[in-house]
């Protein structure tokens, strides 16, 4: 049986905007999918998690936030950070992405969901891609 898993993570303020204090929350909420040839795909566990944000987060949110806005500046897209990655897996993700024009985070799960096989990444890759949803591929 196929399945697909995915996690979207992120920090928010915790609170209505009119209240004094709103404390800043990290949360991760992590999906798993098989597919249903009725509505494409069918969502068999969904976890949700909110906790305090780490110091890493905090300053990479303020950093953020501080920064002058660019009312021509496109949107910032999703991207996946290469730094926890031994060099061989980091050439590994970003070959994948060029090879396959996925981007590094779906490329990066391809090459986990194949235990780090590049062949068996490609294969499946082949196999799903009509399946992965357009954001998934670069522009």
């Amino acid at each position: 049986s196929n399945m697909i898993g995915f996690s979207l993570t992120g920090v928010f303020k915790e609170g209505k905007p009119t209240d004094k204090v709103r404390p800043l929350r990290s949360f991760s909420r992590s999906f798993v999918c098989v597919p249903d040839p009725e509505i494409q795909m069918t969502i068999i566990n969904d976890q949700y998690v909110i906790s305090n944000i780490t110091e890493q987060q905090y300053k990479k949110y303020f950093q953020q936030n501080q920064r002058p806005v660019d009312s021509t500046q496109e949107s910032p897209q999703p991207s996946t950070s290469l730094n926890n990655f031994s060099d061989e897996k980091t050439v590994m993700i970003q070959k994948f992405s060029i090879e396959s024009k996925l981007n590094l985070e779906w490329s990066k799960y391809c090459l986990e969901h194949a235990q780090w096989n590049f062949e068996q990444a490609a294969k499946i890759f082949m196999e799903h891609r009509d399946n992965i949803p357009k954001e998934a591929f670069l522009n």
